[in-house]
């Protein structure tokens, strides 16, 4: 479940870039956005994991509401 809170996440965080910084009005704009947000949230998770600030299970959508 902690992988789809974290895609979920990384599509949410790309989708409020496009929206602070919408450049142009290309489709591909927002789709390269959102997927630029969702690997973002899998290297962060990563990243949290190698410093030691998650757990071998945990990332950083493991506070989200499940």
């Amino acid at each position: 479940m902690s992988i789809l809170w974290t895609i979920i996440i990384g599509f949410v965080a790309g989708i409020i870039a496009k929206f602070i910084t919408p450049g142009t009005n290309e489709p591909s704009g927002f789709i390269l956005t959102t997927i630029l947000g969702i690997i973002g949230a899998f290297v962060a998770t990563w990243l949290g994991q190698a410093m030691g600030w998650y757990g071998p299970n945990e990332g950083g959508a493991s506070s989200a509401p499940s």
